[in-house]
């Protein structure tokens, strides 16, 4: 239930309006100057008449649970703590109900909770969700929350986080990234083709560059782009750069992710060569390196990160 306005309806007859039957939750009328009254039991007839009611609502004022999921922040700028939330709600005030025409309360609520929620895990890397959910839980665990001015509570907050599920498999994020070396390919095969079609015929140009640039933009958003290339070719390289920046982005998300898994406890010493073998040879060029000393030095570099968490406990017991 999301609603808490259950009934509602309009008061009329003669010689005396009609009492409606109210069973359950708290009554609110609206009288004929716009005005809302509140009572604590419905009006009598004689009442709604002396006041000149024109209409009634129905609040339900029982507490219900919710639960609602998401991404919550970390201290990364990128990856993110998977959640499930649960809480419980009830509405204290139906006046200020019935007069903002609250019929979402979970909305509301939740709105609110993430807010509350987003400042304090912000301050924890995203390999460590069992930290931030100890945080949520010490914050704002046990605490009651008076929202929408002071109209509905909100109760039994708790929380479970997960980290990212980049963390869990990242090397199946490298196999989607394009190097720099790979951009240039393309750029530079763009503007031969564009250079070559301008001499052909108009109906076999569009048809050839919309096979010629399909390949390039296969994906998602294939068509749409081969569509747009195949009208505009001479908007090639602003397409390519479009996708140069995507190929960046992507490249941030996934060093981020190597970052966070290396310095993870659960990850051997196996697993962090393997990682660090195939972040050489997916995204190597992209961050300035050549095939040969320079490549071995940060495969070692991202193996020794490792060795050190593991040797730290040795060191500190000696």
């Amino acid at each position: 239930m999301s609603n808490p306005i259950i009934d509602q309806g309009h008061i009329s007859g003669f010689p005396l309006p009609k009492r409606p039957d109210i069973e359950s939750g708290r009554p609110v009328y609206r009288k004929t100057n716009g005005q809302y009254v509140a009572p604590d039991s419905p009006l009598t007839a004689g009442e709604l008449l002396h006041q000149r009611v024109k209409r009634y609502y129905v609040v339900d004022v029982s507490p219900h649970g919710a639960v609602f999921t998401g991404q919550v922040r970390t201290d990364s700028e990128v990856l993110k703590f998977d959640f499930t939330a649960r809480y419980d709600w009830q509405v204290l005030d139906p006046l200020a109900i019935v007069e903002h025409t609250v019929t979402d309360v979970p909305a509301r609520c939740e709105d609110h909770l993430l807010g509350l929620m987003h400042e304090v895990t912000r301050q924890y890397p995203p390999n460590e969700p069992a930290a931030a959910e100890r945080a949520l839980v010490q914050v704002l665990g046990g605490r009651d929350f008076d929202v929408f001015a002071k109209g509905i509570r909100i109760s039994r907050f708790r929380a479970e986080l997960e980290a990212p599920a980049r963390l869990k498999d990242p090397l199946h994020d490298l196999a989607s990234i394009d190097t720099e070396a790979e951009i240039q390919r393309q750029r530079k095969k763009l503007e031969n083709e564009i250079e070559t079609l301008t001499q052909q015929g108009e109906l076999g140009r569009q048809a050839q560059r919309f096979k010629e640039f399909r390949t390039l933009v296969d994906g998602g958003r294939a068509s749409v782009l081969a569509f747009w290339l195949a009208e505009n070719p001479t908007d090639a390289a602003q397409v390519v750069d479009v996708l140069a920046n995507q190929a960046n982005e992507d490249n941030r998300v996934v060093l981020e992710t190597i970052k966070y898994t290396l310095e993870s406890e659960h990850i051997s010493p196996d697993q962090a060569d393997g990682l660090a073998d195939a972040l050489i040879k997916r995204i190597g060029t992209k961050i300035g390196l050549t095939e040969g000393a320079e490549a071995m030095n940060l495969t070692d570099y991202l193996r020794q990160i490792t060795s050190d968490e593991e040797s730290a406990p040795e060191r500190a017991t000696e």
